[in-house]
């Protein structure tokens, strides 16, 4: 779970859970600055990466060097029914559309199984490498 936040996504897996974060959530947490250091170097069946590409200088980069078979990604898109602007004061660094965040993908090494809007903001994707 990269960009583990609460760790809200583990009370719904019955597999082995790692959380990610830019600050340690509990013990098991790995603490990482993705933009300076990308993604954790670990190699894992699945990867969530829930809200944390809009906060990434090169998110493109940190896609192709997860160490998954599969990615379940989310990321608040330019072209959404109801984008939320100001864009910079929610810190975020980038500006993707939904277009863009599937051209990254495909090019970062991942094959876009599914995609779908999950609210008036978020697309939500499913990839595989």
């Amino acid at each position: 779970d990269v960009g583990c936040g609460t760790m809200g996504l583990e009370r719904y897996l019955d597999t082995c859970y790692i959380p990610s974060d830019v600050v340690r959530r509990d013990d098991r947490t790995i603490v990482m600055d993705y933009n300076q250091e990308g993604p954790p170097a670990i190699e894992v069946d699945a990867v969530a990466v829930l809200g944390v590409l809009e906060y990434l200088h090169d998110p493109g980069s940190f896609l192709a060097g997860l160490r998954a078979c599969k990615a379940v990604i989310s990321y608040c898109v330019t072209d959404a029914k109801a984008p939320l602007q100001p864009r910079r004061a929610h810190a975020w660094v980038n500006d993707l559309s939904t277009l863009d965040v599937a051209d990254m993908l495909q090019a970062s090494g991942w094959t876009i199984q599914s995609h779908k809007p999950i609210d008036d903001i978020q697309a939500l994707w499913l990839a595989v490498k």
